[in-house]
């Protein structure tokens, strides 16, 4: 999540109200939801990183 925010720029609240739905995996992008404007945006996100967040996602369906 740290890696998310840093290379985002996403701030904690973002992070911590970020749902799996908001990510667009085709894109590339995340839709942050009532930031700090209380405005939607989007936000770019790499490939790296996605590949990051999916095998995160990945793990955290296993534990369930």
């Amino acid at each position: 999540m740290v890696k998310l925010m840093w290379q985002c720029g996403l701030r904690i609240s973002e992070v911590s109200n970020l749902m799996v739905r908001y990510i667009d995996f085709l894109d590339k992008k995340i839709k942050i939801v009532q930031s700090k404007r209380d405005k939607d945006r989007y936000v770019p996100i790499t490939s790296d990183l996605l590949r990051e967040v999916m095998f995160y996602l990945d793990g955290e369906k296993d534990e369930k």
